[in-house]
């Protein structure tokens, strides 16, 4: 869809935006450029009209949240927005922040939700799923969560910072999911 669809729609267009932005360098743990993303996905989130709030352990998770008017278990959405030195990071993970972005802005146009939806954008996953676990093991609304059967993400962050069993690989050697142990 173009940048330009209707407001409740998703727009790959729009997101395609978020991409050229967050992807013009690499932005690793520590550095500058990596401190211009996080602002840049802040003052998206803020400028939506949805409060983040940066949860600072070993690295900055950004999270927010839209609330739903049931009082039921939340859909978790999950990118981090860290690279590796070399690389600007565009299909790892920069376009699952701008997804999230997209995402984010079209379901807030589109008027209440029954359920909650969280958003965490991790930090520190090419330095060991740190962001991850730090959400997991000490966020409040990571307890808010439902443990769904299957989550689908190439790179199954939420599995492994719960320490799931990743199911074999497809013949295209995409991950079909994982199943949360008990």
């Amino acid at each position: 869809a173009r940048a330009d669809s209707p407001p409740v729609e998703f727009a790959s267009g729009r997101a395609m935006n978020h991409v050229a932005q967050i992807a013009k360098a690499p932005h690793p743990v520590g550095s500058a450029a990596h401190k211009q993303v996080r602002d840049y996905v802040l003052n998206e989130l803020t400028t939506l009209g949805i409060k983040p709030e940066v949860q600072e352990t070993s690295v900055s998770n950004i999270v927010a949240a839209l609330k739903g008017t049931r009082n039921s278990k939340a859909l978790l959405l999950v990118s981090h927005y860290d690279t590796v030195q070399n690389a600007p990071g565009a299909g790892d993970d920069s376009s699952g922040v701008a997804l999230m972005l997209e995402i984010a802005r079209a379901l807030k146009a589109s008027g209440p939700l029954n359920n909650d939806v969280i958003f965490l954008f991790s930090d520190g996953e090419e330095t060991g799923l740190l962001g991850a676990k730090a959400f997991v093991n000490q966020h409040p609304w990571s307890r808010d969560c439902r443990q769904a059967g299957r989550c689908f993400a190439p790179s199954a962050v939420p599995c492994r910072a719960r320490r799931a069993r990743p199911r074999p690989r497809s013949r295209a050697g995409i991950s079909s999911g994982c199943r949360w142990r008990p």
